[in-house]
């Protein structure tokens, strides 16, 4: 559940837990893994731009807001671990994503492949290949009928909003659908070593990355 807080003057809220974590900002974690300070992770949880956090005056910041994402370091995410719900909340309805990620259209095949390579060239993580397979793959449940590419970007918005915990199982399912659909209709297919590296660096920072974040900052 999220809690209502006040960060200066500005009245927004904050997770209590992981279940209460979207993938945009989980995304946002992976983004800025190497710059985690404890104003990082309140602009990232809160909604609120880091600038705005880091030029609050002093007199009218609480500090005690940061207690609030103990939950980081004290029970660190694997997302690895998580298991697949059959649904995803989008907004106020939930939805069925498809079961079987063999089964897209060629449209969906290719944009996933271009964005895919987009992401990599721009060392994009495997946060945002996650995000770009579920946008792919939704699109069509959330707005079809059928698969329309002009509104994979607008779907890619949407999905950041989703929870981690019903979002990633499903988007990892999907990039790794398409990675085995890649080996068996590319002789020469050899899984690219950006993948395989942004798959380690999300699976390192459940655990070690969290934990002293705040210690630290």
């Amino acid at each position: 559940m999220k809690v209502p807080v006040h960060i200066g003057s500005i009245s927004t809220t904050l997770p209590s837990s992981w279940e209460d974590v979207t993938i945009g900002q989980w995304a946002d974690l992976v983004r800025h893994h190497n710059d985690l300070s404890a104003f990082r992770l309140l602009s990232i949880f809160s909604g609120v731009p880091y600038k705005t956090c880091i030029n609050i005056d002093s007199d009218k910041f609480d500090p005690r807001v940061f207690d609030m994402l103990d939950f980081i370091r004290e029970n660190p995410i694997d997302v690895h671990a998580l298991e697949r719900p059959e649904q995803i909340t989008i907004g106020e309805r939930k939805v069925t994503p498809p079961a079987d990620p063999g089964k897209c259209t060629i449209g969906q095949k290719l944009t996933l492949q271009a964005l895919c390579r987009i992401a990599q060239e721009s060392n994009g993580s495997h946060a945002d290949l996650v995000i770009n397979a579920l946008a792919v793959y939704l699109q069509p449940v959330i707005d079809g009928p059928g698969f329309d590419d002009e509104k994979v970007e607008a779907t890619k918005i949407t999905i950041s909003k989703t929870l981690l915990v019903e979002s990633y199982p499903w988007g990892s399912f999907f990039l790794n659908g398409y990675i085995e659909y890649l080996r068996w209709n590319s002789p020469d297919f050899n899984q690219n070593q950006a993948v395989m590296k942004s798959e380690q660096d999300a699976s390192a920072y459940s655990k070690s990355s969290t934990n002293g974040i705040l210690l630290n900052s």
